[in-house]
């Protein structure tokens, strides 16, 4: 993958894509770290946006983060 080349418009892109995903009554619960020295995109639970009243073992924000 020496080949990869991650712009800041191509990473902008794919995040924007990303947080189109569907999540648990639309919390949307996940939050990115962009590298682009590295050409590598994280993805992360956000605490702030659990609902630990519904969703106490984390799964719909697990899921949530997997459709992103």
């Amino acid at each position: 993958m020496d080949d990869l080349h991650l712009t800041p418009r191509l990473a902008s892109l794919l995040v924007e894509a990303a947080t189109a995903a569907p999540s648990f009554r639309n919390s949307q619960p996940w939050w990115f770290l962009v590298r682009l020295d590295d050409a590598v995109i994280e993805l992360h639970a956000d605490p702030a946006q659990l609902a630990p009243r519904t969703d106490p073992d984390g799964r719909a924000a697990h899921i949530s983060c997997g459709a992103a």
